[in-house]
């Protein structure tokens, strides 16, 4: 019996210093510092999105607002990007893990490209991304061919997703869900209008 019992005591007593260990562990990644990345691209889209990819990478979240006074829309057709004005705290910067770090960003417009759809007209029939992340409709009209527009970028507040695009959820689409549209190959106007909200 008494072996039986310090049997439990050693157990208990090993078990309780592994959750000590993982507790005290979790806790020190919480707290730990990093430092700010600086941005790699600027004054294209990729300068927003991609500086909010490398923030969450470092365990930071991130809010995004525009910069006064400038406009506040994305549309890949015409490549009127997202630019990346600012941040703050300012690159180079040791903060903690779980601090907020705030992208300023301002509207910029690139040459238009030469957007390369499938091979002849393609028939597709709209989902339904209402409620859904924009990334999700984005990535979709990305793989057809088509474009996306967003008339207006709303401001987000400490974001923990996944990209700049999963912050927002869709809350309105035009053409709606169920219609079906034409994409012509090579260049195409067609577009997929994108009302959004940020997400909690």
């Amino acid at each position: 019996m008494k072996r039986l019992v310090l049997a439990v005591v050693i157990v208990l007593v090993v078990s309780g210093c592994g959750i000590s260990r993982a507790t005290s562990s979790s806790t020190r990644g919480a707290g730990e510092s990093v430092v700010v990345p600086s941005p790699r691209h600027r004054w294209s889209d990729e300068g927003v999105q991609g500086m909010f990819l490398a923030l969450r990478a470092r365990g930071l979240r991130v809010s995004f607002a525009w910069l006064d006074g400038t406009k506040s829309m994305s549309d890949s057709c015409f490549r009127l990007a997202i630019g990346l004005d600012h941040v703050r705290p300012a690159p180079g910067t040791r903060v903690k893990r779980g601090d907020t770090v705030t992208l300023f960003g301002v509207w910029v417009p690139e040459a238009i490209p030469s957007l390369v759809g499938p091979a002849g007209p393609k028939h597709y029939r709209m989902p339904n991304f209402i409620g859904r992340p924009a990334s999700a409709a984005i990535d979709w009209t990305n793989q057809r061919g088509m474009c996306w527009l967003i008339r207006h970028v709303p401001s987000v507040s400490s974001s923990a997703a996944r990209d700049f695009y999963s912050a927002y959820r869709i809350t309105a689409q035009d053409p709606a869900p169920g219609s079906v549209v034409q994409v012509p190959g090579v260049y195409n106007p067609v577009s997929l209008g994108l009302t959004l909200k940020p997400r909690r």
